[in-house]
């Protein structure tokens, strides 16, 4: 019994500390601050190595919900814009090569070969 109790602790401990932070974060009126936040709080949280876990039992219902809000920004308004987004789409490339060249070329030269 007591494993079920600590999990269904760690549980509720992740709940509520992702719904204050997505909450807190939302208050800023960023996009997805109920996402960001959440994201942010609990992993702040695994590195403090709190007891969190996540509800298996709702990841079905969040992956649906976050579906949907994903899904229902997609407009005729969006899609009528696209062909404006070039030079963007352009500059986002480019960053992109660049974030991974600085992210990833120090870790591969740090790479230790296997015996």
């Amino acid at each position: 019994m007591k494993p079920h109790r600590a999990s269904f602790g760690a549980i509720l401990t992740t709940v509520i500390l992702a719904g204050a932070g997505g909450w807190l974060v939302s208050l800023t009126g960023i996009p997805l601050g109920w996402m960001i936040g959440s994201m942010i709080v609990t992993a702040s949280a695994s590195l403090m190595q709190l007891p969190i876990r996540k509800p298996v039992l709702l990841l079905d219902v969040v992956r649906a919900a976050i579906g949907l809000m994903l899904g229902a920004a997609f407009t005729h308004e969006l899609f009528a814009s696209l062909g404006t987004w070039g030079v963007t789409l352009l500059f986002l490339i480019v960053l992109l090569g660049v974030m991974f060249g600085v992210s990833f070329l120090p870790f591969a030269a740090l790479r230790v070969s296997p015996r």
